[in-house]
């Protein structure tokens, strides 16, 4: 099952040409694709941040909106 199955949102974000190498040289040292080396980094980053990822309820873009309208708190 690839990553597009097993996952269902999909983030995206920039970074410098020279940490996209580093990030797969780092995958490939650890056999993992670049994704799952990243998603692995964010996982560990929450946890010593405090935060079980088990625990956070997804939100989707009415959560949002709900935020921005002070309908909602986080």
């Amino acid at each position: 099952m690839d990553d597009a199955t097993k996952f269902q949102r999909l983030v995206q974000f920039r970074v410098p040409d020279s940490l996209s190498g580093t990030l797969d040289a780092a995958a490939d040292k650890h056999l993992q694709s670049k994704s799952e080396y990243v998603r692995q980094a964010v996982l560990t980053a929450l946890r010593a941040d405090g935060f079980d990822p088990a625990t956070i309820p997804a939100r989707d873009a009415n959560d949002v909106q709900r935020l921005a309208n002070g309908e909602a708190a986080l």
